[in-house]
């Protein structure tokens, strides 16, 4: 899915912590890639999470960067 994702220059929005390896998936080659860190899974608390970060995220350029989002900041990488 990733491949997919880079090639039509889609952000990916996910909450695997292994995207987060630069290394295996340099987010240069990437329109954009998003990981959510929410403090507790669950559908309800995942889905309030987005809700309240998603209008920062959508304020940065994320083309070529990987940012991870938890309650505390918004770290761009």
């Amino acid at each position: 899915m990733l491949e997919r994702v880079r090639q039509d220059r889609r952000v990916l929005f996910t909450l695997d912590k292994g995207i987060a390896d630069i290394r295996a998936y340099p987010p240069e080659q990437h329109a954009g890639i998003v990981l959510f860190r929410p403090p507790s899974m669950g559908r309800g608390t995942t889905s309030a999470f987005v809700r309240r970060h998603l209008p920062a995220v959508l304020k940065l350029d994320l083309a070529g960067h990987l940012v991870v989002v938890t309650d505390v900041a918004l770290r761009l990488r």
